[in-house]
Formats: structure tokens, sequence, C-alpha cells
């Protein structure tokens, strides 16, 4: 289930289609994959706590939205917005954006 969840992000913050290209590797690609990934990183260690902790227990701990909400005390929507939320900003700063 987490890999699925895995897959899942990094296709949505576009990680994804370049480990694919990685396959047959040019410095170039290398570069734009380690330059997205700092940038993706900086995004996430710069991104609000309450974001922080719901991404880090639905990716890496492997919970739902509703056993997060439990976890947190607060709604489940609030946890889908959040989660949501979270994934725009990583998406933005992948692609270069701020908001």
């Amino acid at each position: 289930m987490k890999k699925k969840r895995w897959q899942k992000l990094r296709r949505f913050v576009g990680l994804s289609s370049l480990e694919e290209q990685r396959v047959s590797t040019t410095p170039e690609k290398d570069l734009l994959f380690k330059e997205l990934k700092l940038i993706v990183n900086s995004s996430f260690q710069s991104m609000p706590e309450k974001y922080k902790q719901v991404l880090l227990l639905y990716y890496i701990s492997g919970l739902s939205n509703k056993d997060i909400a439990k976890t947190l005390c607060v709604p489940d929507g609030t946890i889908a917005s959040r989660k949501n939320y979270a994934l725009t900003l990583l998406k933005q700063a992948s692609k270069g954006d701020r908001l």
C-alpha cells in the first residue's frame, strides 16, 4: 500500500517521469533530476508543520485520512484539505511556481 502511495506522490510532483527517463541517463538528465529533488525537498522543509505532518503520516506511516484525523484531533475534511494543499505546494515548487 505504501509503495502505491509513494508512486502516486512521485507522479504528482513530477519525479516519476524523470526517474523513468534516467534509464538512458545523461549528465543533463542527472542534473535535472537532482535539482528537482532539491527543490521538492526544500519546499517540503519550508512547508508549515501542519502540512508536513499530514504528508508524513499518510505517505510514510501509511495511515488513512481517518486515522490521521484521530491522531491529530481534527476533522477528516481538514486532513484531506491539508494533504491537497501540501501536494499543491510541492507540485508548484517542482514547476518553479510560488503561491
